[in-house]
């Protein structure tokens, strides 16, 4: 049965770190709690190698890599009552061994720089994501905001409207009595004339006495017409010959 790396005895309630090395439940716990002060990033108590103890939350890994997502310090369940030790004996078997065991590594670790490139872009798209979907809730929240603030100047408006209305019209002022029609008392109005426009004669004209004139018959034009002299007739010069 494998040792435990810190206590240095058969292991109880093994967990495996990242890098493959094997402790106690209670003496990994106890090691990283010694880490002052607190941190999340740690190292192996065998190979150093850094591994962190931070929880990630399942909400932001896809979910076709949440079942090779695992915390750095998971539980192991070895079964160790039928291995039995096996024997290498040469040194062409000692090689091959080696070899099998190299390629297993460099596949291994080809797999994990793979797992490791997508698990960077899936997350840098969830962080975009969740980015894109906090400035939405805000710009929603603002929104509802805004619409609460009309709303309610609307309603201000509508109620100040009656009586924004009858202080613009008071003869629109509905009477007490509904029975009884309300009618406007009757104004007459006087068209103005327009000023006199007779001229009055001057003052020099107006002391002059008049002359008796009597009133001229229908051929008065024609008695003056004989009264004038009729013009003397042109003497005919015979034309010589």
């Amino acid at each position: 049965m494998p040792l435990c790396g810190i206590c240095i005895e058969d292991l109880d309630t093994p967990v495996s770190l990242p890098c493959g090395h094997l402790f106690c439940s209670e003496c990994i716990a106890r090691a990283v709690d010694a880490v002052s002060p607190y941190s999340t990033l740690h190292s192996c108590p065998v190979c150093r190698s850094t591994y962190s103890v931070a929880a990630v939350d399942p909400a932001l890994i896809p979910a076709n890599l949440r079942s090779h997502v695992l915390p750095s310090i998971r539980r192991i369940y070895p079964d160790f009552s039928g291995q039995t030790p096996r024997t290498i004996s040469g040194p062409t078997e000692i090689a091959m061994e080696n070899s099998r065991l190299h390629a297993e590594n460099a596949a291994l670790r080809t797999a994990c720089v793979m797992w490791r490139r997508r698990a960077e872009i899936h997350g840098a798209a969830i962080v975009g994501l969740t980015g894109f979907a906090r400035t939405a809730r805000d710009e929603a929240i603002k929104m509802r905001c805004e619409r609460d603030a009309v709303y309610k100047h609307y309603n201000l408006l509508r109620e100040k409207l009656p009586a924004s209305e009858l202080s613009l019209h008071p003869c629109l002022t509905p009477p007490s009595n509904y029975g009884e029609p309300h009618i406007l008392p009757q104004t007459s109005y006087e068209i103005p004339q327009p000023p006199s426009t007779e001229i009055a004669p001057p003052a020099s004209l107006s002391r002059r006495p008049l002359k008796n004139t009597s009133p001229v018959d229908s051929k008065s034009p024609s008695m003056a017409e004989k009264e004038l002299p009729r013009p003397a007739k042109r003497a005919r010069h015979a034309d010589p010959v």
